[in-house]
């Protein structure tokens, strides 16, 4: 009986010391990837990151000056093409359709709408191109007032 009873103790015992070691044990952490060598390219830069912002032209009358400003990256390539409200024809103005964006990312075009443009409403296209991207908005063009 004494036999039996150590045999047991010793088993209890090793049971309690084993216990904790396994319920604390977990496997090591993995390494972590690759890790960054370089800090992260500044917001400007990451793809997508490119926005334009144009006014659209809400009260535009033949015969007289109207004015579109877009609002992109400083040094993008900015372009614009105007639609004509009533024959859906590409405009031939403003005649100076490409620029470059200001230090504070503006453009502004400034254009005497044709005297010949009848009322109604067209499409104001604008692009800005940097670093590779592309962003294309569409804004309207309305004439409110013509002879035509």
């Amino acid at each position: 009986m004494k036999r039996i009873t150590w045999v047991a103790i010793s088993i209890a015992v090793l049971i309690l010391l084993l216990i904790p070691l396994t319920a604390c044990s977990s496997p090591a952490p993995a390494a972590p990837a690759t890790l960054p060598t370089t800090s992260a390219p500044p917001a400007a830069s990451k793809p997508g990151a490119l926005t334009l912002d144009v006014t659209p032209v809400l009260d535009g009358v033949a015969d007289k000056e109207t004015t579109v400003t877009a609002t992109t990256a400083p040094g993008a390539k900015v372009t614009i093409q105007v639609t004509n409200p009533k024959t859906g024809t590409k405009s031939s103005y403003p005649k100076d359709k490409e620029r470059v964006a200001d230090a504070n990312g503006k453009v502004v075009w400034t254009w005497t709408i044709h005297r010949q443009v009848a009322k109604g409403d067209g499409t104001i296209s604008v692009t800005a191109e940097l670093g590779g991207e592309k962003v294309i908005k569409e804004v309207l063009f309305r004439v409110v007032q013509s002879d035509y």
